[in-house]
């Protein structure tokens, strides 16, 4: 008796370590990928929404109440509600990013029994999960190529806006204007330029963000074997 219950409990463990396994290398990745595509389908048809309102609004109003440009449904609808839209939409993908990287160092940690933690690696953020995955699971390919220093670049755009008010220095904020298509700037002052979104840099990012995990997944795949 004590022997098959030894023997069920070894193929409980076993099957626990295989559903593990395909969490960590497989399915984690299917729901980033969905989850992804449905921040895509979600650009569209806010973009679809935008430009049938702007449409439908095109005769500026006349009327006392109108009278201050920002009430203008043709201003709101045509810059004032799409840069709160993109900035929101392009904030949202990045802490998804952010959240799912350090779900796949936890992952990893889990799968492969690594004695450190994520919470052991100093620092935050994607930066914290590049460390670990470096470092304690070796794993480097992800963080060598265009894909992670685009990466990078949504890190100072998120910072520019989470810490301050959506203005950067000139030089910083020309520089990741040139580096990424749809990033766009307005002058404020000599030292000061706003820094606004399009539909157009929202779908770059998911790009960017799908084919880096993409990368990942087929590096963390490289030594293992699944099924």
């Amino acid at each position: 008796m004590k022997q098959i219950i030894s023997e069920n409990l070894y193929m409980d463990e076993k099957v626990d370590k295989e559903q593990l396994t395909q969490f960590t290398y497989r399915y984690h990745f299917d729901y980033i990928s969905h989850e992804l595509k449905d921040i895509e389908a979600f650009i569209e048809s806010t973009d679809k929404f935008l430009a049938d309102n702007l449409q439908n609004n095109k005769q500026l109003s006349e009327e006392p109440e109108h009278l201050n440009p920002r009430l203008h449904l043709e201003v709101q609808f045509g810059s004032i509600f799409p840069d709160i839209l993109w900035r929101t939409t392009f904030l949202h993908s990045y802490f998804r990013l952010e959240s799912c990287l350090d779900q796949v160092c936890k992952n990893l940690q889990q799968t492969e029994d690594y004695k450190l933690s994520l919470s052991d690696i100093t620092g935050n953020g994607i930066f914290r999960a590049s460390v670990y995955i470096k470092k304690v699971c070796n794993i480097n390919e992800p963080f060598t190529d265009q894909t992670w220093g685009k990466l990078n670049d949504y890190n100072k755009l998120r910072n520019i806006f989470v810490h301050g008010d959506g203005t950067a220095d000139r030089e910083k904020a020309v520089g990741l204007a040139k580096r990424n298509e749809g990033l766009l700037v307005a002058i404020i002052d000599y030292d000061k330029i706003a820094i606004r979104f399009s539909k157009e840099f929202n779908l770059k990012v998911l790009q960017a963000i799908n084919g880096f995990f993409h990368t990942l997944q087929k590096a963390m795949r490289k030594n293992i074997s699944i099924n």
